[in-house]
């Protein structure tokens, strides 16, 4: 036989012949019949037909392999099969909990998703990593308010409201108000004396308030004032019983402007040195107040 045993063959050298096999034998010059193919797992002349780890205790274990194909593999410290990561963290630098040792991310970020801070304006109780956008108290935003502040966005609680008349010479000034409601209420005023009877109350410089008894219809006649728009002075035409009975002048602030005695039934009033607009007489006897607009006109 020769090398392959063939009886009186000339081989000298057996092997496999078949180039394509896995096990091929370029020295070989006569065909043993060992000519195999690589199995599933890349072994040549192996039984496996399903390739895979078949380690139980590999992250990427195939319980179908029936040949180990070298891909067995473990997690890495983020649960990766088969990954290189070897600190788990947040590795996304816009989140609240990034951590720059980290090389594979867990999936713990925590990205930004609202104000966290309680004091506020915009506190998000449910956000839990903060964006940025938290409006803090910056000043009072009451409209209402004396210390108003058009450019604060988050009221502070500071706004001061109108609780009073804080003007001193008004008759109503209220010494506790920080901020004016508008209501300072001054001589000249109209007001309401209690009396039923009365007619024209107003606020006298005393700050009292009187009116005329059931003389409405008196009034009208009682006093005359000429001329009426005034320029540089006008008359007070009243009756006697106006007769020695103090006139007082006030501008539309309630203030003081004037003042003299009704000595006779016509009674010159200079007006040189108020100005132009409008004014309060109130002339006050024992029994009346009488009361008149002038208008002065330069």
């Amino acid at each position: 036989d020769d090398a392959c045993g063939v009886c009186g063959g000339d081989g000298t050298v057996a092997g496999c012949t078949d180039s394509t096999a896995c096990n091929y034998n370029a020295d070989a010059d006569c065909d043993d019949g060992s000519c195999a193919v690589d199995d599933a797992c890349g072994i040549c002349g192996g039984d496996g037909t399903v390739a895979g780890c078949t380690d139980s205790t590999a992250c990427n274990y195939n319980a179908d392999a029936d040949c180990d194909d070298g891909s067995c593999a473990v997690d890495d410290a983020c649960g990766v099969c088969g990954g290189d990561g070897t600190v788990a963290g947040c590795t996304d630098s816009t989140a609240c909990n990034y951590d720059s040792l980290a090389d594979c991310d867990d999936g713990s970020c925590v990205l930004p998703d609202g104000c966290t801070d309680s004091t506020a304006c915009n506190y998000d109780s449910t956000a839990t990593c903060d964006d940025g956008s938290c409006l803090l108290p910056d000043g009072c935003t009451d409209s209402t308010a004396c210390n108003y502040d058009s450019a604060a966005t988050c009221d502070d609680g500071s706004c001061v409201l109108p609780d009073g008349c804080t003007d001193s010479t008004a008759c109503n000034y209220d010494s506790a108000a920080t901020c004016d409601d508008g209501s300072c209420l001054f001589p000249g005023d109209e007001c309401d004396d209690g009396d039923p009877n009365t007619l024209g109350d107003v606020y006298l410089e005393d700050c009292s308030c009187s009116g005329a008894v059931g003389i409405e219809d008196e009034v009208k006649t009682t006093i005359t004032i000429y001329p009426n728009p005034a320029t540089t002075s006008f008359t007070i035409a009243a009756d006697g019983r106006l007769l020695n009975s103090p006139y007082r002048i006030f501008d539309t602030q309630g203030r003081l402007v004037l003042e003299g005695m009704i000595r006779t039934e016509n009674t010159l009033v200079h007006t040189e040195a108020l100005s132009s607009g409008n004014y309060m007489l109130t002339i006050t006897s024992s029994d009346q107040v009488v009361t008149q607009t002038i208008v002065v006109q330069k």
